[in-house]
């Protein structure tokens, strides 16, 4: 079970770092835009990514590298937010494929997905803290039945591989 609720867990933790990366998305593409806009066309150079270096200024060079950093930075927290993206989809696929009855549902959504405490899910449950530890372990042995049967499926995919 406890490989299951680490699983859960990761929802949380996700959720945060796609907040955190909207920000930092947003800080960089401002950067990126405002160093864009402030290079002095020159000779030759119509914009980032395309250009001569050739014939440039050091100036004119260090501003070109600049926009291009700026620009790799964008494209690098794209790229982490799309894998936190597929972490959460992957999660939540996980949990509809467990078929949890609408109180587990509602455990699992408040104590891992919002992060709520135990009994701050009770009181939204309507329910005592005994009845969420019952409702905790049953979600997560379901939870711990989809996952396992993932991990069959992946290592049978790769004998198959191996045999092959």
């Amino acid at each position: 079970m406890k490989e299951a609720e680490r699983f859960l867990k990761d929802y949380w933790y996700a959720t945060r770092s796609i907040g955190r990366l909207m920000l930092d998305l947003s800080a960089a593409r401002q950067a990126y835009e405002q160093s864009l806009t402030s290079l002095h066309v020159s000779c030759g150079y119509v914009k980032a990514g395309g250009r001569q270096r050739s014939g440039q200024s050091a100036v004119e060079r260090a501003a070109v590298i600049a926009v291009d950093q700026f620009h790799a930075e964008v494209l690098s927290i794209e790229k982490r937010l799309m894998y936190e993206r597929s972490t959460l989809s992957r999660i939540e696929q996980t949990v509809a494929e467990a078929r949890l009855t609408a109180p587990e549902s509602g455990y699992v959504r408040l104590r891992y997905f919002e992060g709520r405490s135990v009994e701050a899910a009770a009181q939204r449950l309507y329910c005592s803290a005994a009845t969420c530890g019952r409702l905790r372990v049953s979600a997560l042995k379901k939870i711990e039945q989809v996952l396992s049967g993932m991990k069959t499926v992946a290592d049978s995919s790769v004998r198959c591989q191996k045999i092959i």
